[in-house]
C-alpha cells in the first residue's frame, strides 16, 4: 500500500492551517481524505479527518458561526474509536475538548480534556501531556479558577523544558497572559508576550502572534502608554483582519475604543465601537455587547446626545436583564438615573435609582454604586434635604475614590461646594470649592496632556499611512515593472522564435516555393514548342497567361525573400557616406534614367551610420518607384536634399510624378499593398514595404508628402553619428 503522496499535502495543509489560510488547509486536508480513502489507509482516514474537524472549529472561532462546531464533530463522530491507534487516539479526544472550549461546553471539555491526559501519561507522551495540560488550562479559565489555571501552566512550561516544542510554549505563554489579565496583574506580560511574539514569527504561527501582539497593547495600556498601545492594537487589528479573525479584530476595536474615550477623543472611541457593533456582532458574546451599549451610552451622555445615550444605555440594560449580568443591570440603571437627574425628570429618576440601589447592597464598592449615590444626593437636594444630599456626597467622594472615577468625585466636591452654600457654610463651601478647584485643574491637565498626546498618536499614525502608502505604490511600481520586463522577456522570446521562422520561410521562398514554378514554366514552354503548329491563336493566349503568371509569382517570390532578408544576419552600421551610397544607385540605373530622360538633382548628402548594401537598395528602390510612377508625357525630375538637425540628419527625394491620394499615404508601406492595377504600372508593393523595414534597421523614420497630381516628397531621417561632422545643406 502506498501512502508516500499523501505525506507533502499534509505538510501543505498543516502549513496553511499554522499561517491561518484556512480554505487553503481545508482544500488540501480533503484531497488528503480521499487519498486517505483510495489507499484504504485507515490511519491516515483518521488522521485526515481530526485535522479537518480542527479546521472547522477554528474557522467557526473566528467567524462566531456555530455551524462549523457542528461541522467538526460531524466528522469526529464519523470516526470509530476502536479503530484508532495509539499515536491518533490522544490527538482524537484533544480535538473534541478543543470543539467543546470553543462552543463553551466546560464539562464535555473537561472530560475530554482528561482523557487526552491519561492516554499521554500511559504512553509517557510529553508533547500530548503537555498539550492535554493545557487544554486543562483553558478550562480553569472559563470556569474562573485562575490560580489552579497558572499551576497546570507553569507545569506544563516545566515539561516543555526538556523537548523542543517551541509552538506549546507559545501557547502557554499566551495562556499565562490571559490568566494575568482576567487577574488584573500586568506585571508577566510584556515579558510572556515578547516571548510569545518572537517564537510566533519565527515559526509563522499568525495567530498566536496576533494574540501576544494583542497583549502587549493591553499591558502598555495599563501603564499608560497609550501611544505604544495604539500601535501594538492596530498592528494586531491590521492582521486579524487579514486572516479574518473576526473575534480578535472586534477585541481589538473595543480596546482601540476604550484607549481613545482615555484621550478624550470621544469621535474615534464611537468610530470603533460603532464598527463593533455594526460589522462583528456575530462573534461578540452578550456579556461584552452590554459593556459596549454602555460605553456608547456614556459617550453619548458626555456630549449631551441625551437622545442617544438614553438609548444605548436602554440595550445595555434589556441585554444584562436577559443574561442575568447583575453588575451591569445595576450600572446601566444608575446611567438612567443620571441621565433623567440631567433632564430634570426626577420622578423617573428615582425610579431607577432605587432599582440600581437594590441591587448594588450585594455588590459593594462597584462604579455604578459611585454613580447611584451621586444620583440620590442630586434627588435629596431636589426635594430640599440639604443635610441628607450632603451625606450621600460625602459617601459618594469615598467610594469614587476607591473605584477610581475622579469625574465623580469632582463633581461631589463642586455640589458639596454648592449645597453648602446654599445653607450659608461659607466655611465648609470655600473647603469643597478649593479641593474641587485642585482636583478640577489636576484633571483638566491630565485630559490636556491626553489630548496631546491623542494629537501625536494621530500625526504619527497618518505619518506611517504615509509611508506605508509610498511603500505600496513602490511595491506596485516594482510588480509593474517586473510585469513589463516578464512581457519583454516573453516577447524577445517570441521575437527570436519569429525571426527563426522567417529564416526558414526565406530559404523556402528562395528553393521550394520556387522550384515547382520553374517546372510549370519549362514544362510550359516545352509544350508550346512541341505542339506549335497545332494551336490556335487562343491557346496560345492561355500559354501567355500562365507563363506570365509564372513569372510575375517568380517576381513576387524574389521580393518577399529580399523583404524578409533585410538587415538580417550580424553586420553593424558603419560611417556611411551617402554621396558614394548614391553613385552606385546612378551607375546601376543609369540605363533607366537615360531611356527615360530622367532629370536628377542631388545635393551634398551627410555621412551616416548604416550598412551600406541596405542604403543602396533605400535609395534605388524610392528612385525606381519615382520613374515609374510619372506623369505621362512628362520627363522626370528627381531632386534630393538632405538637412542636418539638432539630433538627426533628414533626407528629401522629391519627384514631379502622379502623387498618392490622401487615404493611402499609410497603406503604400505595408507588403503587397498596390495602388494601382498591375497594366498600368508593374511591380509587386513590395518595394516601399522594403524601404520601411530597412528604416527600422538603421533606427530612423520613413513618411512621405504627396498631392495626388503633383508629385510626391519621401523623408527619412538617420540619428547623427557621434564624432562625426556635417554641415548644414539647406533645403
Amino acid at each position: 500500500m502506498n501512502t508516500l503522496p499523501i505525506i507533502p499535502t499534509l505538510e501543505k495543509s498543516k502549513i496553511s492551517f499554522l499561517q491561518k489560510d484556512l480554505k487553503v488547509a481545508l482544500d488540501s486536508a480533503k484531497v488528503i481524505l480521499n487519498q486517505a480513502k483510495e489507499n484504504k489507509s485507515i490511519q491516515q482516514v483518521i488522521s485526515s479527518k481530526i485535522f479537518i474537524s480542527k479546521i472547522y472549529g477554528t474557522i467557526g472561532h473566528f467567524g462566531g458561526d456555530n455551524q462549523y462546531f457542528f461541522k467538526a464533530f460531524e466528522v469526529l463522530d464519523t470516526i470509530d474509536e476502536s479503530l484508532i491507534d495509539k499515536n491518533e487516539i490522544l490527538h482524537f479526544f484533544l480535538a473534541k475538548s478543543e470543539i467543546y472550549l470553543l462552543k463553551i461546553d466546560v464539562g464535555q471539555a473537561q472530560k475530554y480534556a482528561e482523557l487526552a491526559l491519561q492516554k499521554g501519561q500511559k504512553e509517557n507522551n510529553i508533547s500530548g501531556i503537555v498539550q492535554s495540560l493545557l487544554a486543562k488550562v483553558q478550562v480553569f479559565i472559563l470556569k474562573n479558577q485562575f490560580s489552579e489555571a497558572a499551576k497546570l501552566t507553569n507545569k506544563s512550561l516545566t515539561l516543555l523544558k526538556g523537548i523542543e516544542k517551541p509552538i506549546l510554549k507559545a501557547k502557554a505563554y499566551n495562556l499565562l497572559c490571559k490568566i494575568r489579565i482576567k487577574q488584573q496583574d500586568y506585571n508577566k506580560i510584556l515579558e510572556y508576550g515578547e516571548e510569545v511574539l518572537s517564537i510566533s514569527q519565527a515559526h509563522g504561527d499568525i495567530e498566536k502572534e496576533i494574540i501576544a501582539t494583542s497583549n502587549l497593547g493591553i499591558y502598555y495600556a495599563t501603564n499608560l502608554d497609550y501611544k505604544s498601545a495604539i500601535e501594538y492594537f492596530y498592528s494586531s487589528l491590521e492582521k486579524s483582519k487579514t486572516i479574518q479573525f473576526d473575534r480578535q479584530t472586534a477585541q481589538n476595536l473595543i480596546n482601540l475604543g476604550t484607549i481613545y474615550a482615555r484621550l478624550f477623543n470621544p469621535k474615534e472611541s464611537l468610530s470603533n465601537y460603532q464598527a463593533v457593533v455594526e460589522k462583528y456582532d456575530q462573534v461578540l458574546v452578550d456579556t461584552t455587547k452590554t459593556i459596549i451599549f454602555n460605553n456608547i451610552g456614556n459617550i453619548h451622555f458626555e456630549e449631551k446626545s441625551y437622545k442617544e445615550s438614553k438609548k444605548h444605555f436602554q440595550k445595555s440594560l434589556a441585554l444584562a436583564e436577559k443574561i442575568q449580568y447583575t453588575e451591569m443591570i445595576a450600572l446601566a440603571l444608575a446611567h438612567l438615573g443620571k441621565l433623567s437627574c440631567a433632564e430634570n425628570d426626577f420622578e423617573t429618576a428615582m425610579s431607577f435609582s432605587d432599582r440600581a440601589n437594590e441591587l448594588l447592597e450585594d455588590l459593594g464598592d462597584v462604579n455604578a454604586k459611585s454613580i447611584n449615590v451621586l444620583n440620590f444626593a442630586k434627588l435629596a437636594h431636589h426635594s430640599g434635604d440639604f443635610e441628607i444630599a450632603i451625606l450621600h456626597l460625602k459617601e459618594g467622594v469615598e467610594i469614587s475614590k476607591k473605584v477610581r472615577n475622579e469625574e465623580n468625585e469632582i463633581a461631589c466636591y463642586r455640589l458639596l461646594a454648592e449645597f453648602y452654600k446654599d445653607k450659608k457654610d461659607f466655611e465648609n463651601a470655600f473647603q469643597f470649592k478649593s479641593l474641587y478647584a485642585e482636583k478640577q485643574e489636576d484633571y483638566l491637565k491630565k485630559q490636556r496632556n491626553r489630548q496631546i498626546l491623542d494629537q501625536e498618536i494621530t500625526f504619527a499614525t497618518r505619518e506611517k499611512e504615509q509611508q506605508i502608502e509610498a511603500l505600496t505604490q513602490a511595491n506596485q511600481l516594482q510588480a509593474m515593472l517586473l510585469k513589463k520586463q516578464e512581457e519583454v522577456e516573453r516577447a524577445n522570446e517570441q521575437l527570436t522564435q519569429v525571426n527563426e521562422e522567417l529564416k526558414q520561410f526565406a530559404y523556402v521562398a528562395s528553393h521550394d516555393l520556387k522550384e515547382p514554378l520553374r517546372m510549370i514554366g519549362s514544362y510550359t514552354q516545352i509544350i508550346n514548342r512541341k505542339y506549335a503548329s497545332d494551336i490556335d491563336d487562343n491557346t496560345q493566349a492561355y500559354f501567355h497567361y500562365v507563363t506570365d503568371g509564372v513569372e510575375r509569382m517568380n517576381n513576387l517570390l524574389d521580393g518577399l525573400l529580399k523583404y524578409a532578408t533585410v538587415g538580417r544576419g550580424a553586420q553593424e552600421l558603419k560611417v556611411i557616406n551617402l554621396n558614394d551610397t548614391l553613385l552606385i544607385c546612378q551607375a546601376n540605373l543609369r540605363l533607366l534614367i537615360e531611356e527615360t530622360n530622367t532629370k536628377l538633382e542631388v545635393d551634398e548628402l551627410p555621412s551616416i551610420l548604416g550598412i551600406s548594401s541596405l542604403l543602396s537598395q533605400l535609395f534605388q528602390n524610392l528612385i525606381l518607384n519615382a520613374i515609374k510612377f510619372r506623369n505621362k508625357d512628362t520627363f522626370p525630375e528627381i531632386s534630393i536634399k538632405s538637412e542636418e538637425r539638432e539630433k538627426e540628419y533628414l533626407i528629401a527625394i522629391k519627384d514631379n510624378g502622379i502623387g498618392i491620394k490622401e487615404e493611402y499615404k499609410e497603406r503604400i508601406f505595408v507588403i503587397f499593398q498596390r495602388l494601382h492595377a498591375q497594366t498600368d504600372y508593374e511591380g509587386t508593393g513590395i518595394g516601399l514595404a522594403i524601404c520601411h523595414k530597412i528604416m527600422q534597421r538603421m533606427g530612423g523614420k520613413i513618411w512621405v508628402d504627396s498631392e495626388y497630381g503633383n508629385g510626391s516628397t519621401f523623408f527619412f531621417t538617420f540619428p547623427k553619428p557621434m564624432g562625426i561632422s556635417n554641415k548644414v545643406i539647406e533645403s
